[in-house]
Parts: structure tokens; sequence; C-alpha cells
């Protein structure tokens, strides 16, 4: 299936978790898997567990580009489905830069600020963390450890 050009995620939870499970005797629980991104991928990992909860329970999103829409008319496509539909049984991580910002309402701090609010409102168990950085891999990478921490540590 295919949304605004991101599809619900066949491939994680009907190939790639499964191959897993039995190539390595993997079975994790839905609280314990996490679909992880930065950028655009860090859009992607919130939207497959809000598409497939039963499967993935836990987001780790770094700089997630949640000012995305399809067009330039619908922009922050991915809040406005978690604004509309049902809560689902997920724990989020959002971290983002705090030099990621450009003129406008578009920028990705803003957009993963706006994104938490919905979350939190939502009554989504979500950790939020700004970083003094911009868009890049070493700021991600220095906040990844922390970041399944926050996610798997009760």
């Amino acid at each position: 299936r295919y949304h605004h050009g991101l599809s619900s995620h066949p491939f994680l939870v009907e190939e790639l978790l499964p191959w897993l499970r039995n190539e390595y005797k993997i079975r994790t629980a839905p609280g314990r898997t996490i679909a992880a991104g930065s950028s655009l991928g860090g859009l992607a990992a919130a939207y497959a567990a809000l598409s497939n909860p039963e499967s993935i329970g836990r987001v780790l999103s770094q700089s997630g580009s949640f000012w995305w829409g399809q067009t330039d008319a619908e922009p922050e496509w991915l809040t406005a489905e978690f604004t509309s539909k049902p809560r689902v049984d997920a724990k989020l991580y959002l971290d983002v830069g705090l030099m990621e910002t450009k003129d406008g309402n578009l920028s990705q701090l803003a957009t993963n600020r706006r994104l938490r609010d919905v979350l939190r409102k939502k009554g989504y168990d979500v950790s939020y963390v700004e970083f003094n950085g911009t868009h890049a891999f070493p700021c991600w990478r220095a906040g990844f450890a922390d970041a399944l921490m926050a996610l798997l540590v009760e």
C-alpha cells in the first residue's frame, strides 16, 4: 500500500522481521522492536510504527523530516496523520538540532516541535531532545546511544 509516496512498510513487517526471527532466532515483542532513521528515515520510522503497531512499538527519529508532504499545499503530512488517527501503542524518541532552521514554518526544528506537541497531546510516551548542532551524521551519532537507552530502559 502506498500513501503520499511512503509505503506502509510491508517489507519491514512481512519480509525483514520474519527473516530476522527465522535466521537469528530473534523473538522480539513490538515494545522491543525499534524503527530508526534520520531525516526522511526518521519520518519513515514514525510512519512504520503508526502503520504497524503490532510489529513496531518503538521509534528513534533523529532530525526527522516532518515538514514533508506530497505537495507544497500539504506539508507536515505525518503530523496530520498522528493527529487524526487513533493513538497506537508506540514509544517515540525525537531529536533535532537547534541549527536546523530556515525561513518560514517548515524548519526541521519547528516541525519536530509541532510533532512532539501533537504526540504529547495524544498521550504518547515521547522523549524529545534538542541538540546544539546541524542536520549531520556526527550530530546523530553523538546522540544515538542515549536515544536507545531512552527507548529500551523501563
